[in-house]
């Protein structure tokens, strides 16, 4: 008990506070005002901390207070669901930007293919303008 609470305590609640903050960082930035592959490093990092806290609480627990422990863990919990969520929301971010484009391509294509007829449309009417010159003059 001693040494946890001369060192274990401040080590694990180091790790846990560095992760919390990382989760917190993570979850005030809108989606879109992130690239994703930033987003998926912030979410990279905020995994590489908690990982981090459980091995630091791991190495302590056999100094820990059940009680703390089980502190650790319930805000361990927390933090792996709410990376989870930010995940989720990320992808979800992704489906719709990709949908979004996916439209925007198809419109594209859409409103090419009608100008295309349009000049089509356009030459055909000039070159039986043409044929019908050709005939009046002869």
């Amino acid at each position: 008990m001693h040494l946890w609470s001369r060192y274990g305590e401040r080590r694990v609640s180091f790790a846990i506070g560095e992760a919390e903050r990382a989760k917190e960082e993570t979850e005030g930035v809108p989606l879109g005002q992130l690239d994703h592959d930033c987003h998926e490093r912030q979410l990279h990092h905020l995994e590489e901390l908690a990982t981090g806290a459980e091995k630091e609480l791991s190495a302590w627990r056999d100094w820990a207070p059940v009680a703390a422990i089980e502190d650790v863990e319930r805000r361990l919990h927390l933090l792996m669901s709410s990376k989870n969520k930010l995940r989720r929301d990320r992808d979800a971010e992704i489906g719709k930007a990709r949908k979004a484009t996916e439209e925007e391509d198809r419109a594209r294509r859409t409103t090419a293919e009608r100008e295309r007829q349009r000049a089509e449309e356009e030459e055909r009417a000039r070159r039986a303008q043409l044929i019908l010159a050709q005939q009046a003059e002869i």
